[in-house]
């Protein structure tokens, strides 16, 4: 005869057997994919919530992480210095960061399963400044916080979400200014079923910063342009652009850095003074194409000296038949260079083929008074020079 005891045993182990005794919702896998990461994670889906294991979730973030078990505590630090504490127990969490400290509530607990201790990675992630979506089956999150270093191995750190520059990171991270980047400019790339991070660059000035997202081509959509900032650490204020194809970035010459925006619709080149911040010019780029030829547009700024600019144009439609365009904003003068360049037979066929994208002027470098081009045909390069000055 079986006891009481022995009744309950027996069943329970046969409802084991039967499978009545699992959850009521049993864990699913799901694939994590993280931006610029080389592997994908496994996450837990555990009662209709996402789990990860806690280092594997903190250490993808660039967090670090620590976890003491008799208080079952964890306590994070980013990249940009904020502190992230987790009460396992008490199910809270506290953020401190720029000295300010808020308290959260997390939405679910986390637990400990085989001696793996998981957390809900929603909440987590986003706590510790990264982006998450989800894409049918899978999830991918984008981490915000990036480390940059410059030529002498400094690092700095760049919030992609809010533009925020830091010096150094973890508990060294000192606050710089604003970067003038944006989660907007960097989520109109995060499409598709593939993504690549912007590669970031970082040059410094005597009297500032200056930073370059470049986005490489990954499979699915060809990133075929950079955003560009200057911080002028005197004054603390960006000024920030959006290239394409083969623009150029910043140009120094003289204690001074040139430099292109289009804030608001608007194109304008800028002449700053690196060491104070002042600025030296500003020019509206279209009115400065306008001013030799009315029925020209703007496309891009290639160069400026003490005494010139270099900027392409185009006529109408035209938009690929880029023309270069010298102005000395000194005197006044206009310098039409494709007639400098070309000979006048040529310069027909080189506006009819530069609409398909076969020909095209592109600016190389300027020397000893010099401007060098490459001249693209089909697929032959020619350079082309010209002496714009003594």
């Amino acid at each position: 005869m079986f006891g009481k005891r022995n009744v309950t045993a027996f069943l329970a182990a046969l409802l084991l057997l039967l499978g009545l005794a699992l959850p009521a919702r049993a864990a699913d896998a799901y694939p994590v994919s993280i931006a610029g990461a080389a592997e994908a994670l496994n996450a837990v889906n555990r009662d209709g919530v996402t789990y990860l294991p806690l280092r594997q979730l903190f250490e993808s973030c660039g967090a670090t992480v620590q976890w003491d078990a008799a208080t079952r505590t964890i306590t994070s630090r980013r990249l940009d210095g904020a502190e992230l504490k987790l009460d396992m127990r008490q199910n809270t969490a506290e953020l401190t960061a720029q000295g300010q400290t808020a308290k959260l509530a997390m939405p679910q607990k986390g637990y400990i399963s085989a001696g793996v201790t998981y957390l809900p990675l929603r909440f987590v992630a986003e706590s510790l400044g990264c982006v998450v979506e989800w894409k049918r089956d899978w999830i991918r999150i984008f981490p915000g916080l990036v480390k940059i270093s410059d030529a002498a191995g400094q690092v700095y750190v760049l919030d992609q979400l809010n533009g925020r520059f830091y010096r150094g990171c973890y508990q060294q991270a000192e606050y710089i200014g604003e970067s003038g980047f944006a989660w907007e400019q960097i989520a109109a790339h995060w499409q598709g079923e593939m993504f690549s991070p912007p590669q970031w660059q970082l040059d410094r000035t005597p009297g500032g910063y200056m930073l370059w997202a470049k986005y490489p081509t990954d499979g699915a959509i060809l990133h075929d342009c950079d955003f560009t900032s200057y911080l002028n650490a005197a004054t603390g204020k960006y000024y920030c652009c959006y290239y394409r194809d083969d623009w150029p970035g910043f140009l120094t010459a003289d204690g001074t850095i040139w430099l292109e925006t289009n804030a608001d619709e608007e194109w304008r080149i800028w002449q700053i003074d690196d060491a104070s911040g002042a600025v030296r010019r500003s020019f509206n780029s279209e009115e400065l194409c306008r001013g030799y030829a009315p029925d020209i547009s703007f496309n891009d700024f290639c160069f400026a000296d003490d005494e010139w600019i270099l900027l392409r144009y185009h006529q109408g439609d035209a938009y690929f038949c880029r023309q270069p365009l010298l102005y000395n904003y000194r005197t006044g003068e206009y310098v039409d260079l494709l007639p400098k360049l070309l000979p006048a037979d040529q310069i027909e066929k080189f506006k009819f083929n530069a609409l398909d994208q076969v020909d095209a002027m592109n600016f190389d470098h300027a020397a000893e008074g010099k401007l060098y081009f490459t001249y693209v045909q089909f697929r032959d390069e020619q350079t082309l020079v010209y002496q714009y000055r003594d």
